[in-house]
């Protein structure tokens, strides 16, 4: 049986292009950056079976949410969706400030996250970072101490982002420990303009 002539130039097509794949993993940094920019220089990254990693899976804790007698199974099911869907993102979110290469963060169940990171060695940080609660508060000023002098007791000395002070140092905006309004309270939040001034 013979092959066709276009039969062999599209085998030959495919394994060319499948070695111009993998050109990239034989090759060492310095080399991919010499490549051409037609030919792919990103290696194929490896998953957790072939260069190991973390893998972690996060149960959502849905007591709170679900301990009012007066919910019915359909309201609980829903509170329990939109509490893994939250849960998720802020997972995703807090995966991306690592920087990993390719993280794997996806649903498992009814309440469940599963997390795998090809590369990452260290799960205790990973768990660290992805068990931190963040905490909105929102704190009212305090008088500011005298130079040199300790803050008031009940009152944080907290650096500005934005502002400087004569050493180049951020300089620190006294406020009360105690905040005076919860995130918990908030219902809704955006950011606006002022009619009158077009000020935000």
């Amino acid at each position: 049986m013979r092959l066709s002539r276009w039969l062999i130039l599209t085998y030959a097509l495919i394994i060319l292009v499948g070695l111009s794949a993998a050109l990239p993993n034989l090759l060492t940094p310095g080399q991919r950056a010499a490549l051409p920019g037609w030919l792919p220089s990103k290696p194929v990254t490896l998953g957790l079976d072939l260069r190991g990693g973390s893998q972690l899976v996060l149960e959502v804790d849905a007591s709170a949410l679900l301990n009012d007698p007066r919910l019915t199974e359909a309201e609980r099911a829903e509170r329990l969706n939109a509490a893994l869907t939250q849960s998720l993102e802020i997972v995703r979110t807090r995966i991306d400030q690592i920087g990993v290469a390719e993280p794997s963060v996806q649903r498992v169940g009814d309440d469940r996250i599963m997390v795998q990171l090809p590369g990452v060695q260290d799960p205790a940080r990973i768990r660290t970072l992805l068990g931190s609660t963040a905490k909105l508060g929102f704190h009212m000023l305090a008088d500011p101490p005298a130079p040199g002098a300790r803050p008031a007791p009940g009152t944080l000395l907290l650096p500005m982002q934005d502002e400087r002070d004569g050493s180049g140092a951020p300089r620190k905006l006294a406020v009360q420990a105690q905040p005076a309004l919860d995130g918990d309270r908030l219902a809704d939040a955006h950011a606006g303009f002022d009619p009158r001034s077009g000020e935000p």
